[in-house]
């Protein structure tokens, strides 16, 4: 049974802690030179053994770990083909649906939903705040701004004034509608 990375790196550790040992036993003037180095010629092979052991599980794990990231890579790159793909697809939907709402209002342009054999449209209505491009957030007093790191505009107080009937230069409300397939 093959041994684990860590067993295998465990192993050599106490390997290279018995030739410590056992080397310093040379330094005994009393203690058997021949036993000692026959000792640590065992000790010298086993690490040898175990450092080629311990290089190819070594060695797999790069090899797995490399996979790994370059299966990740590929699938980063898929992402990003499959999020153009959907914006595509996204782009095609909102275009068909523009022509057929264009067709649909011809026939009956107050209509806000049409029912068809399997299929219908609903449309539901929306009020947004539109700014000029040409406003800057500084342009307006501090009530229409919101402060985060930067000014921005604060859409939401536009939105209830213009609602209840107060002027805001190079604002205005639109009217828009978005239509869904139901």
């Amino acid at each position: 049974m093959t041994e684990t990375l860590y067993e295998l790196s465990g192993r050599q550790a106490r390997i290279a802690s018995q030739i410590e040992t056992v080397a310093a036993d040379l330094l005994d003037p009393d203690a058997d030179a021949a036993a000692i180095h026959a000792e640590l010629e065992e000790l010298i092979t086993a690490e040898a053994d175990n450092r080629i052991e311990l290089n190819d599980k070594a060695d797999a794990y790069c090899w797995v770990i490399s996979n790994f990231q370059a299966r990740a890579e590929a699938r980063k790159a898929k992402a990003r083909q499959l999020e153009e793909l959907a914006k595509a697809d996204e782009r095609q939907a909102d275009a068909l649906l523009d022509r057929l709402v264009g067709a649909l209002s011809k026939i009956d342009p107050t209509s806000t939903k049409w029912n068809f054999n399997f299929n219908g449209l609903r449309s539901r209505g929306s009020t947004k705040v539109k700014i000029d491009d040409e406003i800057k957030p500084e342009d307006l007093p501090e009530e229409y701004q919101r402060s985060v790191t930067e000014i921005s505009f604060n859409k939401e107080v536009m939105s209830q004034q213009l609602k209840a009937g107060k002027t805001i230069k190079g604002v205005q409300l639109v009217e828009r509608r978005t239509w869904r397939v139901v």
